[in-house]
């Protein structure tokens, strides 16, 4: 509709249906007080091509869940042009009882100068019998797109409709030549596991429950790994733009970026963070593994009222800030950029789906953004336009460390008591030891968060850590007899309902954050994010971390501030279905 030239106003009017399922006759009329016009909008789109295909027996091989059979569904190769910028529409229809989707992956760029906004996107969502996706300003080259049912073995008819505003060639891959290079063409992401041996010390963990425990027993070392410590990671210069702008050096921060490089997007990315990278500001260490007959792997332990301990023999304990180097630097060696001293001053959409970040040294733009700011996301959030919702709150989280304890062993495994809610491990012979108490006290009322990790270290409160010591040394008892060292009082970030926040904001298309984890499943994170970005869903089930569950009253400072007093104190607890909070 474009009304009375003088007002150069123009509406677009989008008219459809819940669900294509059959055809439906409208009427459309328009009333205006001024003189308009009424058009039907020309799609732009020149060329069509239809595929009849099939999934019948090895080639029904499911969604990239199944990643054995996943990759014998049909494949089919575009090419796009002569246009270099195009317009794009898939749409795949089968049998409404299979769930079905297709992904589009980019195998080269007829401009070698130019690159696809994309590696590999995906339709979304799969739903029944229908799937479609629209690329816009698509480059002309080569494509491919594997149509695909959600479970494998379901077999059935499909066909697919392609329309473009230039030329497109579809044909389908069908000898093994051209199989394996799009094979090779796809990359696959691994999970992190042996890459970070070098960072990582196994380690044991036992968890007092009131089930008999399991046995066994593994040696370990707590000392940090020296291979890192002395090497800085460099800084570089801003540049105008990247495909993927992250901010955060966190270890979710270079898990994003290691995993975004590693699927060949490392030239692409640029991580920003407002403070150096080798600060520390990673203050403890995430910890895990094993335990046979509490009393004999860990001699000092109190076990007159448990039952046992559940061993864990998977975990380990590694220093976090090796890991984030250690990422940063596997990063850096695929091409990503990492800037220091650089804080973000504001975010607005630039043209298209991208973003403009305003930063202390510059203006960047980026395809995507990745929010992975930790304590500052909901900071970061609310700098951008339209404001993003990044419900946390920082609470004080304290540790406990004494000078040498006689009769603890380096081979001490990690203690998790979830009743007493403490946790405890040798650390060179001396004990760590911390807590979730149930009250705890949220840090950063006035809501002013410090720029730089040396002030982060809060004033300690002996009188409101006294209800875990009790709990320490209930459990521990010569603890009462150890000199200690002392007590530090650091911040810990926390949603409403104390689960991480994680996938694409509501509120900006491509806008994506990481946060709230406590540097736990850092790596994980990192693979379901470089999914999102690549093609376009997470392999990884995260729904239940998705950041659209919340509301913009959820990103209310006051009501964030009284809701962490409770979050940290549930991190031990039972998670009782349609539990009640207090607040």
């Amino acid at each position: 509709i474009r009304q009375d030239p003088q007002k150069a106003r123009l509406v677009t009017l989008v008219i459809s249906q819940y669900e294509k399922s059959t055809t439906i006759y409208y009427t459309l009329r328009a009333y205006s007080r001024d003189r308009f016009e009424l058009h039907k909008i020309d799609s732009g789109f020149t060329k069509a091509e239809r595929v009849n295909g099939a999934w019948q027996g090895i080639s029904a091989g499911g969604c990239t869940n199944y990643p054995q059979t996943h990759r014998n569904n049909p494949k089919y190769r575009l090419t796009v042009g002569p246009k270099a910028r195009s317009t794009l529409l898939i749409e795949l229809r089968a049998p409404k009882v299979y769930q079905v989707g297709f992904e589009v992956t980019t195998v080269s760029c007829a401009d070698p100068q130019v690159t696809a906004s994309f590696v590999k996107q995906g339709s979304g969502v799969y739903r029944s019998g229908y799937s479609m996706l629209e690329l816009e300003n698509l480059p002309a080259g080569v494509y491919v797109i594997v149509p695909t049912t959600f479970m494998p073995g379901q077999e059935g008819p499909f066909i697919m409709d392609i329309k473009c505003s230039t030329g497109i060639k579809i044909e389908e891959i069908t000898s093994r030549e051209d199989t394996q290079s799009v094979i090779a063409g796809v990359f696959q992401h691994e999970k992190l596991g042996n890459q970070l041996s070098e960072a990582a010390r196994g380690a044991s963990k036992v968890r007092l429950t009131s089930k008999i425990f399991g046995s066994s027993g593994r040696a370990f070392s707590t000392a940090p790994s020296a291979l890192l410590v002395d090497n800085k990671i460099e800084s570089g210069s801003l540049p105008q733009s990247a495909d993927v702008v992250i901010y955060g050096a966190s270890i979710i921060g270079a898990s994003v970026a290691y995993n975004l490089a590693k699927a060949g997007m490392g030239s692409q990315i640029v991580l920003l963070d407002q403070d150096t990278i080798s600060d520390g500001r990673v203050w403890q260490e995430t910890s895990g593994l094993v335990a046979e007959q509490c009393k004999n792997i860990f001699p000092l332990l109190e076990v007159s009222d448990i039952l046992g301990g559940l061993w864990i023999p998977s975990d380990g304990v590694a220093d976090s800030t090796l890991i984030c180097k250690s990422l940063l630097r596997e990063a850096q060696k695929m091409g990503a950029t990492v800037v220091e001293k650089c804080s973000i001053r504001h975010i607005s959409q630039a043209e298209g789906r991208g973003q403009a970040i305003e930063t202390s040294l510059g203006t960047v733009f980026g395809t995507y953004f990745v929010n992975c700011a930790t304590l500052h996301a909901r900071e970061v959030g609310l700098l951008s336009d339209p404001i993003v919702k990044v419900p946390l709150h920082a609470a004080e989280h304290y540790y406990l460390h004494t000078k040498q304890v006689d009769g603890l062993s380096p081979d001490a495994p990690v203690i998790r008591d979830l009743d007493g809610q403490i946790f405890f491990r040798e650390n060179e012979g001396r004990l760590l030891a911390g807590g979730y108490e149930q009250n705890a006290k949220p840090a950063f009322e006035d809501g002013i968060i410090p720029q730089n990790a040396a002030a982060m270290q809060l004033p300690v409160d002996w009188d409101h850590f006294h209800v875990l010591l009790e709990e320490l040394i209930k459990r521990v008892p010569c603890l009462e007899e150890t000199f200690l060292d002392r007590l530090s009082n650091v911040p810990e970030v926390f949603s409403p309902d104390g689960k991480w926040i994680v996938g694409e904001s509501p509120e900006i298309q491509n806008y994506l954050v990481a946060t709230g984890s406590q540097s736990v499943s850092a790596a994980g994170l990192g693979f379901a994010i470089a999914d999102i970005i690549t093609q376009g869903y997470s392999t990884v089930d995260i729904h239940e971390l998705d950041i659209s569950r919340f509301l913009g009253l959820h990103n209310n400072r006051k009501f964030l501030r009284e809701r962490v007093r409770e979050v940290p104190g549930l991190h031990y607890a039972i998670p009782y279905p349609f539990q009640v909070r207090e607040f």
